[in-house]
């Protein structure tokens, strides 16, 4: 298994060959979208057809904000080399845990602005999806988008404590959290429980509905919600794509999913969550923004 570090020079090197594209140039300029633009990452494991059809509906949603394909080397086929990427995207293959190629991203561009996260069964719909959640993220929230799983398996709530679709970290919130993973010690699972519990939960305000640059958002805490954003998540529980050995969560033959689960319950109560939030309620552009919608 590669180490966040290692990982993390390989993303900056694979990242600094974008500067030679005609694309970026096209875009940039002369200048290279640098260390505080935006990043997406696209983790991936196991289903080169799945990642193909993913690529090829982000290119279809115009996506142009630069993204990191992180392949996990237990793919049975390197779909980097079937398919041509977009010109915004570069490709590490490493064998990685979720986690780790989400810290590597952190290390790796520690002062972006935004960090995205897309996923091999997600298949964008609106176009410049990328633009729009990060618009909504601004600095300090944690943005998602509708991605028609979450509404199934919570009809009744009307912002469920669940991330849905694509969903965008504001940069100051990861970097004021120290981390882009929660809690420490997860492999895959919990990360956006513990994301969404620590931002709606323990920092907690109403559900409200309004807008955030142009865009109808549901925001409760630093969570907001993009419900005129819709990024399809062709989950196999709501019958969009068959199940596959992905799914089951276990690698190595390990449940790494009971072990995940079982740190994010004891994170959620060892008091570091509302220790985060104290941290984070004494910044004053926190405050501010919580004053405005308590």
């Amino acid at each position: 298994m590669m180490d966040v570090f290692n990982l993390a020079s390989f993303i900056r090197g694979a990242m600094d060959q974008l500067k030679h594209r005609e694309y970026v140039k096209q875009r940039f300029g002369i200048r290279y979208p640098g260390s505080h633009d935006p990043i997406w990452v696209l983790p991936t494991r196991g289903r080169p057809e799945q990642f193909k059809a993913s690529v090829e509906a982000v290119r279809d949603a115009g996506m142009t904000t630069r993204c990191v394909v992180i392949d996990d080397e237990e793919s049975p086929s390197d779909p980097g080399m079937e398919l041509e990427l977009p010109g915004n995207f570069a490709y590490v293959r490493a064998r990685a845990d979720l986690t780790t190629a989400l810290e590597a991203v952190y290390q790796a561009f520690p002062n972006a602005k935004c960090y995205g996260v897309l996923a091999d069964d997600l298949r964008p719909q609106t176009p410049s999806f990328d633009w729009a959640l990060e618009d909504v993220a601004g600095h300090w929230l944690l943005a998602d988008c509708e991605g028609g799983y979450v509404s199934r398996i919570a009809p009744h709530e009307a912002l469920p404590v669940a991330l849905d679709g694509a969903f965008c970290w504001g940069g100051q919130l990861v970097r004021a959290v120290g981390r882009l993973t929660l809690p420490p010690g997860i492999r895959q699972g919990g990360n956006d429980d513990a994301w969404t519990h620590l931002t709606q939960k323990v920092i907690e305000t109403q559900v409200r509905t309004e807008d955030i640059n142009g865009h109808r958002v549901l925001v409760r805490g630093l969570r907001a919600k993009a419900v005129d954003v819709r990024v399809d998540h062709h989950n196999w529980r709501t019958g969009k794509r068959p199940k596959d050995d992905t799914d089951e969560w276990v690698r190595d033959g390990v449940p790494y999913i009971e072990h995940d689960f079982a740190e994010l319950n004891r994170w959620k109560q060892s008091g570091a969550p509302e220790e985060l939030a104290r941290q984070l309620e004494a910044v004053p552009a926190v405050a501010d923004w919580l004053r405005g919608h308590t």
